[in-house]
């Protein structure tokens, strides 16, 4: 299995809309100032998309993992990639997400505050780190 950071793509779009129902165009994704790290094989198998908001903070946008690697420690290794840049790291999930939450609370993240979308939806931030 093959991680690495990689440009974002249309197959990385087509990867993501296939998990999550999330209004955004392929335009969107492709400009976004989001970046990248990729899961593979022989194909695209898990993704993870960030923000680096500063020198002290990653913003994680999303991570998925296909279906035929979940709970085999991929997404752990996604988020150790990141954590090893020794900055904070945060997240958005939706309270309903629980495997998301559960995910997230197990490989350390802290809830700091929670909040609303414009669709009712309780939104949960988390943060991991300093």
């Amino acid at each position: 299995m093959l991680i690495q950071r990689e440009d974002k793509t249309e197959e990385h779009y087509r990867f993501f809309k296939s998990y999550f129902e999330f209004p955004i165009s392929l335009d969107d994704f492709l400009t976004s100032s989001s970046k990248l790290l990729t899961l593979r094989e022989t194909t695209l198998e898990g993704l993870v998309s960030y923000t680096q908001v500063n020198r002290d903070r990653i913003h994680i946008n999303f991570i998925v993992v296909s279906d035929k690697y979940k709970k085999q420690g991929f997404g752990t290794e996604l988020l150790d990639i990141l954590s090893s840049k020794e900055c904070k790291m945060t997240c958005n999930v939706r309270e309903q997400n629980t495997i998301s939450l559960n995910f997230f609370k197990k490989y350390g993240f802290m809830e700091i505050d929670k909040d609303e979308y414009k669709n009712g939806d309780i939104k949960i931030m988390l943060q991991y780190g300093k």
